[in-house]
């Protein structure tokens, strides 16, 4: 498997944790969504499975890491500084700007406004607005954050 496939693997892995652990607190979620998608893409109201695509649809970056700080609020990170946020229990998700194409890691919110995300030759960035904006922070590295927590 290679390396490209692998990330993708895990980067599906861990939304669907995270979303999982959100529908398990909110059993009110589990309702009213019966298409999945089947290995072909397509809907497929017979399997009874609960999943489909979010929004934004598909934006095409791997995503590595997730912070939530409510059953409502979440933050991922990813690829070309992909920052995606749920303010809605993963109903629907809004590309934010993070200023960077590095890849970023990890994240990691305190609460809904503080938030920090780093990755790729020692970027860190902090946003004090829930993501609205995100400013670059001095790491004194060029190496590769892979995680961050508070």
């Amino acid at each position: 498997m290679n390396a490209r496939r692998l990330t993708t693997v895990l980067s599906f892995l861990v939304i669907t944790a995270v979303c999982g652990l959100v529908m398990a607190s909110h059993p009110e979620l589990r309702q009213g969504h019966k298409a999945a998608l089947s290995a072909n893409g397509r809907a497929d109201a017979s399997s009874g499975a609960q999943w489909h695509w979010q929004n934004p649809l598909p934006q095409g970056n791997t995503l590595y890491g997730a912070s939530f700080t409510d059953t409502n609020t979440g933050t991922a990170t990813g690829d070309n500084g992909t920052i995606v946020r749920t303010t809605d229990g993963c109903n629907s998700w809004v590309i934010q700007s993070s200023g960077t194409t590095n890849t970023l890691y990890g994240v990691s919110f305190t609460d809904v406004n503080h938030g920090t995300a780093v990755g790729a030759s020692g970027t860190v960035l902090r946003t004090t607005n829930g993501g609205s904006t995100w400013s670059s922070q001095t790491s004194g590295t060029t190496n590769g954050l892979l995680a961050v927590s508070f």
